[in-house]
């Protein structure tokens, strides 16, 4: 019998994980670091995001810090923010809601090390599956 500790290590299965804080630069509101607060998706100088309800609109000019939890630690390091426009926001609950923030100005060092983190999470989800199926 195998013993799934000798196949998998759970720390494969581990996520990134970030701490996203937002200040809505046109209502001068704050959402700092929270469960709801996720990165999802990507795009060509363009994020998508889950925040708390009602935080932003579309147009708002926002300013958004995205941190890194450092491995094993309580402590996170800044990866990059950046200043946007908000440029869909829809409510996917009455908690939460999904918005799309079109990256106006950040530094293209930060930028570039945000999407070597996810370029390289997910070379590594590929070879593991690749791995699997032999």
């Amino acid at each position: 019998m195998v013993n799934a500790e000798d196949v998998f290590n759970p720390k494969d299965f581990k996520s990134i994980e970030l701490e996203i804080s937002m200040k809505n630069l046109t209502t001068q509101t704050e959402v700092r670091p929270g469960p709801i607060n996720t990165l999802v998706e990507i795009g060509d100088k363009m994020l998508t995001f889950e925040f708390p309800a009602k935080c932003c609109n579309i147009k708002h000019s926002v300013f958004v810090e995205i941190r890194k939890r450092l491995p094993d630690e309580t402590k996170s390091s800044e990866l990059c923010s950046l200043t946007g426009k908000v440029l869909e926001a829809e409510n996917l609950t009455d908690s939460e809601m999904r918005v799309v923030v079109n990256v106006v100005q950040v530094d293209e060092l930060s930028w570039n090390a945000l999407l070597n983190i996810f370029d390289s999470r997910q070379a590594q989800i590929s070879e593991f599956l690749n791995a699997v199926r032999g």
